[in-house]
């Protein structure tokens, strides 16, 4: 089973999402990943990938997602 920073990532690679109100409309539970996402293994996964693009959308959806109350 794929932990919540590799299903977060692989999500984001394939939805192009690229405005915060796209990610403002998707049904995340943001307090649920409040609680189980590590943002730091979020990072070293995202490094892994080696995409500018994904770089900017994960960017996007932690500011979305640090900005939403839980």
């Amino acid at each position: 089973m794929a932990k919540p920073e590799k299903a977060t990532l692989d999500y984001l690679y394939f939805h192009p999402i690229t405005k915060i109100h796209e990610f403002k409309s998707l049904r995340f539970n943001h307090s649920e990943l409040k609680e189980k996402l590590d943002t730091q293994k979020l990072n070293l996964y995202l490094s892994l990938y080696q995409s500018k693009a994904l770089n900017k959308r994960t960017k996007l959806f932690l500011t979305c997602h640090n900005n939403t109350e839980s």
